[in-house]
């Protein structure tokens, strides 16, 4: 089933309230399997697809949830 996160997708995989490198990190981590991200990292990290720029989660974290953090993080996208 579809799993919808909208007020926890934010990018924030570290929980630190910040949207950073280290977020990108993780993600680089979970997506070449060297880290599983549990239930919260997940909520905040499955940010793609963007429907009309506001995360609408898939359930997974993949490529396309960590380029989204990067766009986010480099000010390409604001969500």
């Amino acid at each position: 089933p579809l799993l919808m996160y909208k007020s926890l997708a934010d990018g924030d995989l570290t929980g630190d309230g910040l949207v950073d490198v280290r977020d990108l990190l993780l993600g680089q981590q979970a997506i070449v399997g060297d880290t599983i991200l549990d239930d919260d990292q997940l909520k905040r990290g499955d940010v793609a697809p963007l429907v009309d720029g506001i995360p609408a989660s898939d359930g997974n974290f993949d490529l396309g949830d960590y380029l989204v953090i990067l766009r986010k993080i480099t000010g390409s996208i604001d969500f």
